[in-house]
């Protein structure tokens, strides 16, 4: 997991954007990486998906060495994909404005849960309702 300040390319474009990502990086090219963003999805389902992602690993503890390997297509064959697809998101790495800040493992159930999304254009009552809209089924 990653904490990074980002400037998005197409913002006039976007309905709204977060410029201080909190992302599970799974994929990456020569000028892009992509990632869930967990700002998108409202705190309760954070903690939802960090569970999905525990089972998905089979890990039942964290330490500091412990080590998450995702895939698109791991994240696919979860039962509870809708959850996850409205948090992923491509970045470009030449808008990314920042050093990126590590966060280790065992220090994701903490960071889920801080205040640090920067909501550009709207603010998190709009993002968690097109979220619950999103992954209604």
């Amino acid at each position: 997991m990653v904490m990074f300040v980002y400037d998005a390319k197409h913002k006039s474009q976007l309905d709204y954007w977060d410029s201080h990502p909190l992302v599970i990086p799974f994929g990456e090219d020569a000028e892009t990486f992509i990632g869930i963003n967990c700002h998108y999805a409202p705190p309760m389902a954070r903690a939802f998906i960090f569970d999905q992602i525990m089972k998905t690993m089979n890990i039942t503890t964290l330490d500091e060495n412990s080590k998450i390997r995702l895939t698109y297509r791991r994240l696919q064959r979860i039962a509870a994909f809708r959850y996850f697809a409205p948090l992923i998101h491509r970045y470009r790495k030449d808008h990314v404005r920042s050093k990126f800040v590590h966060i280790p493992v065992d220090q994701w159930q903490t960071a889920l849960f801080l205040p640090t999304a920067n909501w550009q254009k709207a603010n998190a009552r709009t993002v968690y309702a097109d979220y619950r809209r999103k992954t209604k089924k």
